[in-house]
């Protein structure tokens, strides 16, 4: 068996839904910092987990956040485990943030290093949707994606080429976008987005600051304010890294749909 065969037949028994691998040099649109982390870097091994329609139609969001902090938690395993996997071979390996940490020093918002779901496509698991999230042919948008760079010269699988979004057809996430951040034109508008998903996360914190300061707060409103569940939630977010709010573009998406 070929050292790709082996990678990918360990992602899957490491429980990977689906598991590509990408070229690093093919990999245009996304790469950021790839070659900054690894200047000899040959290949980009793609995971991706379901995130499973039950939780996503459950519409509860503490089942919600905890699914997602369950999924990321097995990403970092899996991942860990193809990068021992890849050094006991000799090779370099390092695994990519899924989540949190990320560089907050950028100023650019939530974006990692490398763009997962750009390697995901090139990696063949799938497109970018209108909805400007990986949609693969077996979930739809429903996954988690991971990735490990790696020096180990994997030969890459071809880059997705089918067309699973019906974009302007459908724009289900489009109508189902409850801030109208999605256009019919496959663009997002962060600034729209970012407060609805984002609203017990850094966008929240800041709302609520400057409400305190434009009412000129005194002490007792600040102290009704900390009691206040709104602050409750900001303060869990922050404690569990949790930070999602909305799935609206995910659970609208018809590709990939089981539940009826």
């Amino acid at each position: 068996m070929s050292l790709k065969g082996e990678v990918k037949k360990f992602a899957l028994e490491l429980n990977a839904d689906l598991v590509g691998v990408c070229s690093s040099e093919s990999m245009v649109e996304g790469r950021g910092n790839l070659f900054e982390i690894m200047p000899d870097a040959k290949a980009l091994v793609v995971v991706a987990l379901e995130h499973f329609e039950p939780v996503l139609n459950s519409g509860n969001l503490q089942i919600l956040q905890y699914s997602v902090h369950q999924l990321y938690h097995e990403i970092d395993r899996i991942l860990y485990a193809l990068s021992r996997f890849l050094s006991k071979k000799g090779f370099k390996a390092v695994p990519l943030p899924a989540y949190l940490p990320i560089d907050m020093e950028k100023g650019s918002g939530l974006i990692g290093e490398v763009s997962l779901r750009h390697a995901a496509q090139c990696a063949g698991l799938g497109e970018i949707g209108l909805n400007r999230l990986l949609i693969t042919p077996q979930y739809g948008p429903r996954v988690r994606l991971g990735a490990v760079i790696t020096s180990a010269d994997l030969t890459p699988d071809e880059p997705f080429k089918g067309e699973l979004c019906k974009r302007e057809k459908c724009a289900a996430c489009v109508r189902a976008c409850p801030v109208g951040a999605i256009s019919g034109s496959g663009e997002v508008n962060v600034f729209k987005c970012a407060p609805n998903i984002l609203k017990y996360f850094i966008p929240g914190i800041i709302s609520t600051i400057n409400s305190l300061a434009e009412r000129e707060a005194g002490w007792k409103e600040i102290q009704d304010q900390a009691r206040n569940p709104e602050t409750w939630k900001i303060l869990q977010v922050l404690t569990t890294g949790m930070i999602y709010n909305c799935f609206k573009c995910v659970t609208s998406c018809p590709i990939g749909k089981k539940e009826k």
